[in-house]
């Protein structure tokens, strides 16, 4: 009888640590560089004794969360002890002058789960930063295999706009077919409004592909959405944060928006090394704005929207860095070295 009651020990106690280390995945050729940092509320993984480096990863659905710790970063803001997302806006509103005339805001903390907006629902002109959904209607229409990158779009001599960057008016004449692909990365990458332009129109117009956009959010708005650019900093999180939802069908397009506009606005006082930001700004007639994802540890969310503000794009790389510097203070995942969670 020992002896059976000591393999039945053995067997159970066998089965315990095949439990306990399935969380943690097991080390494949394919992931042995691969590391994850993903929040895991309430779970506590023991971390192993590994280096830890900086890798961000796209797609956290596929990888697994690890055990939470402080990210090892010295930060040149420092941020006030029992700060929050709205206390620190609060004061940076009181700083610069700011009121729901002439800003709004969207912050979340993917790790915590912590949101905070401020004036939601006013519509401001929003520039270049409808680019972003425009750019994710045809990555949906390409990933349902209704287009590909390949694609001719028509290019109709109303679109051209030779104000902004972009060598869509150089490399291509009216009536040209411009390939999809091209525009993406013009679009994006050197905010480009012809390329842009050709895009609304082969949606449809403005009234067509602004009624489209309204898939990234639940959310209901007025009229003047729909009839011109205008966009409000609660449509503008959505869109965000459906885009970090499902970054793994945006890939290229979350590339594209790392290299946009580098060094300027929420990039403007951020370490790029360590922490990359996919954003896309905004600048027309006194409205400049910016928003995107800033890949910390756990990544956050931001968004600044702001209408005839002094210096605005040095407030809003104030902003960037000082919410950076707030995500950095609240715990954080150690990097743990995994591997890929296999399909399921």
């Amino acid at each position: 009888m020992k002896k059976n009651s000591d393999i039945r020990n053995i067997l159970v106690l066998t089965f315990l640590f095949l439990l306990s280390i399935i969380p943690l995945g097991f080390l494949t050729d394919a992931s042995r560089d691969t590391f994850a940092y993903a929040p895991l509320p309430n779970t506590d993984y023991a971390s192993p004794d590994l280096d830890l480096e900086y890798e961000a990863l796209e797609n956290m659905a596929d990888y697994i969360l690890v055990e939470s710790d402080i990210a090892e970063y010295s930060p040149e803001r420092e941020i006030p002890e029992g700060s929050t997302a709205e206390s620190l806006l609060d004061s940076i509103l009181e700083e610069y002058g700011l009121n729901e005339e002439n800003f709004s805001f969207f912050y979340r903390n993917t790790f915590t789960q912590e949101i905070y907006m401020y004036n939601p629902d006013t519509l401001f002109t929003a520039a270049s930063t409808v680019k972003v959904p425009v750019n994710m209607l045809y990555y949906d229409a390409v990933n349902s295999g209704e287009r590909t990158q390949e694609d001719g779009l028509p290019y109709n001599a109303s679109a051209t706009d030779t104000e902004g960057d972009g060598s869509t008016p150089y490399d291509y004449r009216p009536g040209s077919l411009v390939p999809l692909s091209y525009l993406m990365e013009e679009s994006i990458v050197y905010s480009d409004n012809t390329a842009n332009n050709i895009m609304i129109q082969n949606l449809g117009g403005v009234s067509a592909y602004r009624h489209m956009m309204l898939k990234y959010s639940d959310n209901t708005y007025p009229d003047a959405f729909f009839a011109s650019n205008k966009l409000c900093a609660d449509f503008s999180f959505d869109v965000i944060n459906y885009l970090y939802e499902h970054s793994s069908a945006y890939t290229p397009l979350l590339e594209y928006m790392k290299e946009a506009a580098p060094g300027t606005f929420l990039q403007k006082y951020i370490d790029l090394d360590l922490f990359p930001v996919a954003h896309k700004y905004g600048d027309y007639d006194g409205c400049l704005h910016d928003y995107g994802i800033v890949y910390t540890p756990a990544p956050f969310l931001i968004g600044v929207f702001t209408d005839h503000v002094s210096n605005a794009e040095d407030l809003i790389g104030v902003i960037g860095e000082t919410y950076l510097n707030y995500t950095l203070s609240v715990a954080e995942p150690t990097y743990v070295r995994i591997s890929v969670v296999p399909a399921s």
